[in-house]
């Protein structure tokens, strides 16, 4: 496993603390499952017999594309339609494996679902999503604010005080 996955499972693992029930959607990374907290149920969306009948605390999907308004598309989105969570997270390399931009203004692939991510959680840091678009919230170790405005095709804001990664 590389760093960048080993970075993003990290900080992913931050945000399960204290749930009971998550979902992994496609793309996900499925190294997480071992590291899980005991006692979290956890579901893959699209395996047959194990999607859950009643919503997760939170769903981790690696979008194609996250717009700044919380829209996502991703590659099998039959897979996550109908389908109800607390809270919506993307946990994926910032950048697509085909070099494309994975955080963009509006999506220009096929929207799978409208407003529903909260969070980007990337290998250069933890990108939020609010009512003024992206927000950069925390950065990881060696990354910059530039690193990041330069692979996100939307405006940043910077939060105030913002931290780095503790993981």
């Amino acid at each position: 496993m590389n760093e960048a996955k080993k970075l993003i499972i990290r900080r992913l693992l931050k945000e399960i603390e204290g749930l009971s029930s998550i979902a992994l959607g496609p793309g996900t990374p499925q190294e997480i499952v071992p590291y899980l907290p005991a006692g979290v149920r956890w579901f893959e969306l699209g395996s047959k017999g194990q999607s859950p009948q009643e919503p997760v605390d939170l769903v981790a999907v690696e979008a194609l594309e996250v717009s700044e308004k919380g829209d996502i598309a991703v590659s099998s989105h039959h897979v996550i339609n109908g389908f109800e969570a607390g809270r919506w997270v993307v946990a994926a390399p910032i950048l697509r494996e085909d070099g494309g931009e994975r955080i963009v203004k509006n999506c220009r692939l096929p929207i799978c679902r409208k407003s529903c991510v909260e969070l980007v959680l990337t290998e250069l840091g933890v990108i939020g999503i609010s009512p003024v678009g992206f927000e950069l919230r925390e950065l990881s170790p060696g990354a910059a604010s530039d690193d990041v405005r330069m692979k996100v095709r939307a405006s940043l804001h910077v939060a105030d005080g913002i931290e780095r990664l503790k993981i």
